[in-house]
């Protein structure tokens, strides 16, 4: 029916309602017809973005291998666990560690217990451990490497696992080697007294998502000309000192900026 019979405006075809409100009588045969369309065409759209993301990340463009990833994403189609791994190794290399933690977690959650045959769940493991230790969370990486190997250990194993298990375990002892306790030597911030790690850790419930704040705060004085040199808890605050051509500054943390 290429016209309303009410108001005479032309509708296309599989359209089950006119502007005008009228409703038409389509056959169950042309609604499945049109579902498997609109599903096609997304698939194929989602194939794009992922092609995209993919030659963006083998590119080192990871801005642009994040936005194509998130539109692939965005179609909400299931099966997307090459997007969302591409994803998560794009907001570490963005130095938005947490947020790459977090989806290589979801990630895991998701994917873990499926028989979804394209999910890398040791890789995520590792990845998750890498972003860990970058917000100075030592053991929560050390133990991320564990149930890297342990899921490789519980799945049929071959040559490959094999090999992929030894460098996992020798990146593993590489963050143990230079854990220091409980991880508080920061790969960015340094060596960290136990009472400045213990003060980070009460400014947030999330101590990782504090960290993270840390981190972007001082990239964000960087435009300043301040170099990054120290951290120090002084009269329960947390003070960040800096290099300049002018000698040294001290700024203060307050959980979200510096000040």
């Amino acid at each position: 029916m290429p016209f309303c019979p009410t108001c005479g405006k032309y509708v296309e075809d599989g359209v089950e309602y006119c502007t005008c409100g009228t409703k038409f009588i389509i056959s169950e045969e042309k609604l499945m017809q049109k579902k498997y369309e609109d599903e096609e065409r997304l698939v194929l759209e989602f194939r794009e973005y992922e092609e995209l993301a993919i030659k963006a990340f083998d590119d080192k463009d990871y801005e642009k291998a994040l936005h194509y990833a998130n539109m692939g994403l965005n179609l909400n189609l299931g099966s997307d666990a090459s997007v969302k791994y591409i994803r998560g190794k794009s907001l570490f290399y963005l130095k938005r560690y947490y947020e790459s933690m977090v989806c290589f977690k979801e990630y895991i959650n998701e994917y873990k217990e499926s028989l979804y045959r394209f999910a890398n769940i040791s890789g995520a493991y590792v990845w998750k451990a890498r972003s860990l230790w970058e917000l100075g969370d030592g053991f929560g990486s050390i133990k991320s490497y564990y149930e890297a190997i342990d899921f490789l250990d519980r799945k049929a194993s071959s040559p490959q696992d094999n090999e992929l298990r030894f460098k996992i375990m020798d990146e593993r002892q590489q963050a143990i080697y230079s854990s220091n306790e409980p991880g508080i030597t920061n790969p960015k911030l340094g060596k960290m007294d136990y009472e400045t790690l213990e003060h980070i850790e009460r400014l947030d419930e999330d101590k990782n998502l504090t960290m993270q704040r840390l981190y972007d705060a001082i990239d964000e004085v960087a435009p300043e000309g301040l170099e990054y040199k120290s951290i120090a808890l002084k009269d329960e605050h947390i003070m960040i000192t800096f290099e300049s051509e002018n000698g040294t500054v001290e700024k203060e943390f307050n959980g979200f900026h510096i000040i």
